[in-house]
């Protein structure tokens, strides 16, 4: 849910009664290409940038990482 919230291509259209024949939202991704950049992008912010109640990052957790990585440095 929280991947479906945050990225506004991944989100489900609104449901309206005379909307029904139609599939295609208008946030929606045209290719699956560009679903699969969005998710990397999306799990390299929450593993290496986010940082929780504790401080830490869940790469610093595991071990992967000395300290929060900038976005600077990921670009």
């Amino acid at each position: 849910m929280q991947v479906r919230r945050s990225i506004a291509g991944l989100e489900r259209a609104p449901q309206y009664p005379w909307r029904a024949s139609r599939k295609w939202y208008l946030y929606g991704f045209y290719s699956p290409e560009m679903v699969e950049k969005m998710l990397t992008i999306f799990r390299t912010y929450f593993n290496f940038i986010a940082k929780g109640q504790d401080g830490q990052t869940p790469a610093m957790r595991w071990g992967l990482a000395k300290g929060p990585v900038r976005f600077e440095e990921v670009i």
